[in-house]
């Protein structure tokens, strides 16, 4: 079974979009994310520096698709805008949760930043273009947004109940 979705398939190594190799490189980033905080939980040595790799590797990726990807003509600006925002507010994000992995000083002041990527995410997800068919890296990054978001909004909530 292929890692890659049947819209990302391509015949050959010459057909390689910047859209498929930034689909790669994110796969990559979430797999040694994955390994970091594995290795975190095992308090293994030098899992402060995978993290931070890893978490900057996915950060720079979410910042170039926000810039490099180009959406076709039947989005709207409205909807450009909010795929842009989205990806910025992952970004920050991403580097929250790197910060309050490693212990980092105002991660929690980035928490407030990362609860606003719900806002465009949930906008951006039930938002149809006016015609055409849906780019699927728009809507994934859609709903990583409402789930990263929503992790935040929860634990800003949780944080002033307690």
């Amino acid at each position: 079974m292929s890692l890659v979705p049947n819209e990302m398939k391509v015949l050959g190594l010459q057909d390689m979009t910047l859209e498929r190799a930034l689909f790669i490189a994110r796969r990559i980033s979430i797999g040694l994310v994955i390994i970091g905080i594995l290795f975190k939980i095992q308090h293994f040595p030098y899992t402060g520096i995978l993290l931070a790799i890893s978490f900057i590797l996915l950060s720079l990726n979410h910042l170039v698709l926000a810039f490099a990807i180009k959406l076709s003509d039947n989005y709207s600006p409205l909807m450009k805008g909010l795929f842009k925002a989205s990806c910025i507010l992952l970004a920050i994000a991403l580097f929250q949760y790197l910060f309050g992995i490693s212990h980092y000083l105002y991660a929690d002041e980035m928490r407030f930043f990362s609860a606003m990527a719900f806002l465009p995410g949930i906008i951006g997800y039930f938002h149809e273009p006016a015609e055409g068919k849906i780019n699927p890296t728009y809507k994934r990054i859609h709903i990583a947004a409402m789930i990263l978001g929503g992790l935040n909004i929860y634990s800003i909530a949780v944080s002033f109940l307690i």
